[in-house]
């Protein structure tokens, strides 16, 4: 960790990177002409690179992906790395996982969530439920224990098979009566 560190520090004296305190936690990031060089230069597949950052943080999951660390970069960036290894029926199955919609959130703010459905745009139950997560979104941004209630009171119509799993995993949340 120390030499991860000094080395980090090194290069961002060059301005080679820039580093930020995000909630006391620093963030590193490159430019995208640097991004685009790293990637030419990488002779392994980078599929295989996702998976394997992916296999690392699987890991730090005892309880599925909803257990995952919160970290400042794994709720953010989990969905852009499930795709790009190639792992996108792993995605949608998440985004239809209620636990993983509510721990997300807590960990993010409601914006966080769209980026995510939108890599997989042409599914019709994922379309429904961000939908209905763009409807919610000015109640979740004030309080985020409202998804459960939202999602129920917005999805609840719909006879898709998914979408009804989805509102199943909500019932025994809601612990306050809603409309």
């Amino acid at each position: 960790e120390r030499v991860a560190r000094r080395l980090l520090n090194t290069l961002e004296r060059m301005a080679l990177l820039r580093s930020t305190e995000k909630n006391a936690r620093r963030c590193v990031s490159l430019h995208d002409l640097q991004y685009d060089y790293l990637r030419a230069a990488q002779p392994v597949e980078l599929a295989a690179l996702h998976a394997k950052m992916l296999a690392a943080y699987r890991r730090k999951c005892p309880h599925g992906w909803s257990s995952g660390p919160n970290d400042g970069y794994f709720f953010q960036r989990l969905a852009y790395h499930l795709v790009q290894a190639g792992y996108g029926d792993d995605l949608r199955e998440l985004l239809l996982d209620f636990a993983w919609l509510q721990t997300k959130l807590d960990a993010t703010e409601v914006a966080d969530l769209f980026p995510d459905f939108d890599l997989l745009p042409d599914d019709e139950s994922l379309s429904l439920v961000k939908g209905a997560l763009y409807l919610a979104a000015h109640v979740l941004a004030k309080d985020k224990t409202q998804l459960a209630a939202q999602l129920r009171g917005r999805l609840l119509s719909f006879v898709v098979p998914e979408i009804q799993v989805l509102l199943d995993q909500t019932r025994w949340t809601i612990s306050t009566p809603w409309l």
